[in-house]
């Protein structure tokens, strides 16, 4: 007879034991998430147990967990923002009959099944995307009390900051170079508000650096302090717009951190498109003139392509079908055996009679785009944004010319061409730009304010390093 003694693995109960007491942890608080730069973050994405970023972070400890258990007790509920649907921003271009919405519908030849990554919003779509992702949250804005409650806070922490000498503070510190105003912290408050609106001055003042927003705030009276506000049991405050000053890096941060889309809009319709171009000329045919004498600047007359538009790109069909139904190519240098695809050559030729329109008459030279080819990525073949120019002569006979811009370059396209690709809104708003030039009228925009509306949202926890130690997380107020 045999005896089998089971010897139980102390060491090994005690890492089970551990391991299952942090996935009870992570089950109540959760884990960051990753880091979402590129995307609107999904509900539905698999949570990661570290989240990626600038540097190389580890995976939260035991007590880390256990320390922010403890802190996400101690803050106030509003504080954060409730979980949306898995389709809250799916499908914020169709309406509840499953068709697209009217303010963002283009022709069926133009509209694109999903939208565009590389495209940008158009203020049409913007609203639409808001509305969309607005309406399962049903949030109503920050009341006057809890705006007035955090800017105490945030005014206590700035003040703790700046008397904290050189010595090197966490990250969450933030030192001003000059003490903030009651009034300045209260719109600070309004404008992480996610529920309230901003509107962005398009008439912006480069040589500043700061941009000038339109906010739903409260006017303080400058002889009494916030404490103030908070004892006062007479009638709150009533919201008003009012203007205030932001730099642009730190919007930028402040928008990434919800969709990068968001900032894209806003510098796309404030600033004007990016192009490369010459001091004293729009473009030239070979890459190395950009090399050495290339400049990059904002366009306000090129007209972004909208998220639902299509990809438009000369590897679709550039050239002209003849009435025998034969397809002709406008560049010369295509395969036989592929007549949509360029060869490599260094200056490309083209049919004159097919490409007269160009470069006509008075304007200026501007190559043609660019065929595609195996040795260039089919994004550089997108056109993402357009443009016309319009001149009259002595008969007052209208000639427009249409510019595209495709690898960030400007090339001219052939007007037919451009009837078949492009919809009719975004020719009508990039002619209406090009006849208020010659016209002497400034702002390539209808309204000097461009609209921000509230909806968009995270739910997922801020950086670990980022957050407080003593609970003070107003990340999403």
């Amino acid at each position: 007879m045999s005896f089998h003694f089971v010897v139980k693995d102390k060491k090994k109960e005690k890492e089970k034991e551990k391991e299952k007491e942090r996935n009870r942890l992570l089950n109540l608080v959760g884990v960051p998430s990753e880091n979402t730069r590129g995307a609107h973050p999904s509900p539905t994405k698999e949570p990661a147990s570290s989240f990626t970023g600038v540097g190389s972070y580890k995976p939260l400890t035991d007590h880390q967990i256990s320390k922010t258990v403890q802190l996400n007790k101690r803050n106030p509920k509003y504080m954060y923002s409730q979980r949306a649907p898995d389709n809250a921003v799916l499908e914020w271009w169709i309406d509840e009959n499953d068709k697209p919405k009217e303010d963002v519908t283009l022709t069926d030849s133009a509209m694109a099944t999903l939208p565009v990554q590389s495209h940008t919003y158009s203020p049409a779509e913007m609203m639409a995307y808001s509305a969309k992702n607005r309406k399962p949250l049903s949030d109503s804005p920050k009341s006057f009390k809890e705006i007035i409650q955090a800017a105490i806070v945030l005014s206590r922490l700035l003040e703790k900051s700046l008397s904290s000498g050189d010595k090197k503070q966490p990250r969450w510190v933030h030192r001003p170079d000059r003490p903030y105003t009651q009034q300045e912290v209260v719109h600070l408050c309004c404008l992480v508000d996610v529920q309230r609106p901003l509107s962005v001055d398009t008439q912006y003042n480069e040589t500043i650096g700061e941009i000038r927003l339109c906010i739903s705030s409260y006017k303080l009276n400058p002889s009494e302090k916030l404490e103030t506000y908070m004892k006062q049991k007479n009638k709150e405050l009533d919201a008003e717009s009012m203007n205030f000053y932001v730099y642009r890096p730190w919007l930028k941060k402040y928008l990434d951190w919800f969709n990068p889309a968001l900032y894209q809009y806003i510098t796309t319709h404030l600033d004007g498109v990016k192009v490369q171009r010459f001091q004293h000329r729009l473009a030239a045919e070979d890459q190395d003139s950009y090399d050495q004498q290339g400049r990059l600047v904002h366009d306000k007359l090129l007209v972004p392509l909208p998220k639902m538009h299509r990809v438009v790109s000369t590897k679709d069909d550039f050239g002209v079908v003849k009435a025998d139904g034969s397809f002709e190519p406008y560049c010369k240098d295509t395969y036989l055996s592929n007549i949509s695809l360029s060869q490599p050559v260094r200056h490309p030729t083209y049919d004159d009679s097919l490409t007269a329109g160009c470069n006509p008459a008075n304007f200026e030279y501007v190559p043609v785009a660019r065929m595609p080819r195996v040795d260039v990525p089919a994004h550089h073949m997108q056109i993402k944004a357009i443009r016309a120019q319009i001149k009259r002569d002595k008969q007052k006979n209208v000639t427009v010319r249409w510019l595209g811009l495709q690898g960030g370059k400007y090339v001219s396209l052939p007007p037919d061409w451009v009837t078949d690709n492009f919809d009719p809104i975004v020719l009508d708003e990039a002619q209406r730009r090009a006849q208020n030039e010659e016209d002497g009228l400034t702002g390539h925009l209808p309204e000097r304010f461009l609209v921000i509306p509230p909806g968009d949202s995270r739910d997922d926890d801020p950086p670990f390093g980022l957050r407080h130690n003593r609970s003070l997380n107003y990340y999403y107020l």
